[in-house]
């Protein structure tokens, strides 16, 4: 077998050399946006009502006066809060939760949840807010589109 030479191997078609990339080169730093939340609870509350794995803040569960399938739901983040409205997923059993009626007052929610069965569930809870937007952080948007 005799051996190629290095121009006559391959299928002879031409190649295209790959370009290197070269590097970008960033731009300006832009505007710095407003703070990401700093209010954030999460936890796990028993079908009993007894709160467990808790971060952040911890609500205070009404349980034994609302009857089966209903809890009392109350979290409190100060008056700077705004009013941050948990958010629930059923724990240990396939049904659905919801409020049943509720308010917010100077950064306390209270709402009474029931469940989908009527019956007693664990569920978790995750509640997110962030204080009001400065006005610093406001002035950053743009009043109207660009030429106009």
């Amino acid at each position: 077998m005799e051996a190629q030479s290095s121009h006559e191997v391959g299928d002879g078609a031409p190649r295209r050399r790959r370009r290197s990339r070269a590097s970008a080169r960033p731009g300006a730093t832009g505007a710095s946006g407003p703070a990401g939340p700093t209010l954030i609870a999460s936890g796990i509350v028993t079908a009993d009502g007894r709160v467990i794995e808790s971060q952040g803040v911890i609500p205070t569960i009404a349980h034994a006066n609302l009857g089966p399938g209903a809890n009392g739901f109350t979290i409190t983040f100060g008056s700077e809060s705004g009013c941050p409205v948990p958010a629930l997923t059923a724990f240990g059993s396939p049904t659905f939760l919801y409020f049943m009626g509720g308010d917010c007052i100077n950064g306390t929610f209270s709402g009474n949840i029931e469940t989908g069965t009527g019956a007693d569930t664990g569920f978790s809870y995750v509640v997110v807010g962030a204080p009001p937007a400065s006005a610093a952080a406001v002035a950053l948007r743009p009043a109207s589109p660009p030429g106009r």
